[in-house]
């Protein structure tokens, strides 16, 4: 017997099926017969809430038992696929549920499922969206949401951004971790014909990088024809307010920061997501017409007053509903960013400690500090140095820029021009956004040239513009170049407003405190002569003899 025990210590105990699993299968399968009645019979549920109907706790308790399942087995060690899971996958749940939702009836469906669906793909394992019965139903809903808001009543329908956009946030997140699942999502449209049927496995991601660069270089056109769903979705949200606007710029940061990864070094999938951000996305565009529009919001003219200062603030602050009515109008509805109806109802300038006034100004910051946040993230040179283009050619050449020019020290603008000025460049971290936005404030030959075809804009006959009070101007189309040092100067000899003489210090001392090597070029320095010292430590120092001057006059 001691010979046959021997060799019985090396028999290991066959595993236990995992307890409760048939259980667990048999409540899921319930759970969906019941909610397959509702997709079944939708015409009768027509007009009710879905609150009113069995399906978000039949739901609930589907997703809940597959998250337990996965959460069993990951305890286990068992990395096979559970039962749970293999009825979702083999049934076409999925599906049925993203069919349901397009209709959206019962109503408020749609905001059900997409929430069920972004909760159980942030818990489910990355390789999970790798099945074809998981990333097909997806594709399908980022296909289809959003198409109905262009229809007529659609203002009426409720919406489910907020659902939709933690859904784009699970999905980022999921690619972020592995940038293999960017190619799930990431699909050239004839590639995408001929494969429609196909299910991504992860040894076919490979043959789909090469059949892409085949089909780009067959193409041979500057849009390669790309299609990317959750790229596009999320700049429809980049300029919302709260929770959707944080949650939307968060999942495009993930996104830019595989601009050129090495996914695919051999194919070449490292340019690919780069050069759909360049050539088809209009990326660049949205983001400054964006800023454009929140510029566009701020009163025209300012009043300093006491009380809380605009302050940067940590996160992004949320719209007032007007606000992002507006900036959604001025982005996707009009080309013309240079005016603004908001203020239009009192034309006498706003108190700087307008609760209303440190909102917008809040908001402004806000969209800028994501755009530097993208120059620290975005390893794409390309990609930043379109977008500054884009800045400076969109924004401050065509937005800014006028406003410097109808600037007056006698109604407030100029004070309000300076305030806005000083909130840019207090956010301006970035070396190269702190270079374009001073380079062309502080260049004579960019401000000049970039207005230079344009006649200069109308100011009202009553008031004088300071960008204007040069005496003597000659007859000319050629707009002269007004820059920092002329609206500073200009201001800071002001006999009309000690607001824009204080306006116009703050900013000179912002300059010089942190962007002191653009200082030189707001006042002028001349090296004094040895000779004429009578202490010898200020051998090497320079002074501004324009203010020497004046303060022995």
């Amino acid at each position: 017997m001691e010979y046959f025990a021997k060799f019985t210590r090396h028999i290991g105990t066959p595993r236990r099926s995992p307890p409760g699993g048939t259980s667990q299968l048999a409540r899921f399968e319930k759970a969906w017969k019941s909610a397959q009645s509702i997709c079944y019979y939708q015409s009768k549920w027509r007009g009710m809430r879905v609150e009113n109907t069995p399906l978000p706790a039949q739901l609930e308790v589907m997703f809940d038992l597959l998250v337990q399942e996965d959460i069993q087995q990951a305890g286990s060690d068992d990395w096979t696929t559970g039962a749970c899971m293999e009825y979702l996958l083999g049934n076409g749940v999925l599906e049925a549920l993203v069919t349901l939702a397009e209709a959206d009836q019962p109503v408020g469906v749609r905001g059900t499922v997409i929430n069920n669906l972004s909760t159980f793909l942030s818990l489910a394992d990355d390789k999970l969206l790798v099945q074809k019965a998981v990333h097909n139903p997806v594709l399908e809903l980022l296909r289809w949401y959003g198409a109905d808001e262009t229809r007529e009543g659609a203002e009426s329908q409720p919406t489910y951004d907020h659902s939709f956009v933690d859904l784009l946030y699970a999905l980022c997140s999921k690619i972020r971790g592995d940038p293999m699942l960017l190619n799930i999502f990431f699909q050239d449209r004839k590639w995408l014909k001929s494969v429609e049927q196909r299910s991504f496995s992860s040894e076919s991601i490979a043959a789909m990088m090469r059949s892409i660069e085949s089909l780009r270089s067959e193409g041979g056109s500057a849009t390669s024809g790309f299609e990317f769903l959750l790229f596009s979705h999320l700049l429809r949200f980049v300029h919302r307010d709260g929770e959707v606007g944080d949650t939307a710029r968060t999942s495009l940061l993930f996104l830019l920061e595989l601009a050129t990864t090495e996914i695919m070094a051999s194919t070449g999938g490292n340019t690919a997501l780069e050069k759909f951000i360049l050539d088809d996305s209009g990326f660049a565009a949205i983001l400054s017409a964006t800023l454009g529009a929140l510029y566009s919001q701020l009163p025209r003219s300012l009043r300093v007053t006491t009380g809380p200062a605009a302050v940067i603030p940590e996160s992004f602050p949320s719209y007032s509903a007007d606000l992002q009515n507006a900036i959604e109008s001025s982005i996707f509805s009009s080309n013309d960013h240079g005016g603004s109806d908001r203020w239009a109802e009192d034309r006498m300038p706003v108190s700087s400690s307008s609760a209303e006034f440190r909102a917008c100004l809040g908001s402004f910051a806000s969209l800028l500090t994501f755009i530097q946040e993208i120059l620290y993230r975005c390893p794409s040179a390309h990609v930043c140095a379109q977008l500054l283009g884009n800045l400076r050619n969109n924004f401050l050449q065509s937005i800014l820029y006028p406003s410097l020019l109808e600037s007056s020290d006698t109604d407030g603008t100029s004070v309000a021009v300076m305030r806005y000025l000083e909130t840019m460049l207090q956010v301006a971290r970035h070396e190269d956004l702190v270079s374009t936005v001073m380079d062309f404030l502080t260049d004579e030959g960019s401000a000049g040239s970039s207005i230079s075809p344009s006649p200069p804009p109308a100011v009202p006959a009553p008031e004088q513009s300071s960008a204007m009070a040069i005496d003597d101007l000659p007859e000319t189309n050629v707009l002269l170049p007004f820059t920092l040092r002329d609206l500073v100067y200009t201001n800071l000899q002001s006999s009309v407003s000690m607001d824009a003489v204080v306006s116009a210090l703050n900013l000179l001392r912002l300059v010089l405190s942190k962007h002191c090597r653009y200082s030189s070029r707001l006042i002028e320095v001349e090296r004094v002569q040895p000779s004429g010292l009578t202490h010898g430590w200020m051998t090497n120092c320079t002074v501004a003899i324009d203010v020497h001057r004046q303060e022995l006059e």
